[in-house]
């Protein structure tokens, strides 16, 4: 199994952690109780339903940093706090992706931003 990959217990299909990333991006919202459970359903979701959705999310997210699983659900914690959730760019810290490239969501949802470094620390630029 590749790095940055996990088995879906109830499919065959391997969800690129950094896809499901994206997928949470794109979604806007995380309404699970914890991390764990928000990362379990989505992975159910896109190895069940959304199959051509997934192929090209797997296509975007090829570029990113390889994710360990304990990366992944620190990311997702933390982007179901008010302060990553409420805004209008990506709902995830620049600095853990610093040069990705990812839709804004809200009202923002339509513009793409990119992780650009200012300094010490990356921030998310509106590129269109």
């Amino acid at each position: 199994m590749k790095r940055g990959t996990l088995k879906v217990k109830r499919s065959n299909a391997v969800i690129p952690r950094q896809a499901l990333l994206n997928y949470f991006s794109q979604l806007g919202y995380i309404k699970q109780s914890t991390a764990k459970k928000a990362i379990e359903d989505a992975r159910i979701e896109l190895s069940t339903t959304h199959t051509t959705w997934l192929a090209e999310l797997s296509k975007e997210s090829k570029k990113w940093p390889a994710l360990s699983e304990e990366k992944l659900e620190q990311m997702v914690k933390k982007a179901m706090t008010k302060k990553y959730r409420e805004r209008d760019s990506p709902m995830f810290s620049a600095a853990d992706l610093c040069g990705i490239t990812m839709r804004g969501h809200r009202k923002k949802f339509n513009h793409t931003f990119k992780s650009v470094k200012q300094g010490n620390a990356c921030v998310w630029r509106m590129i269109n």
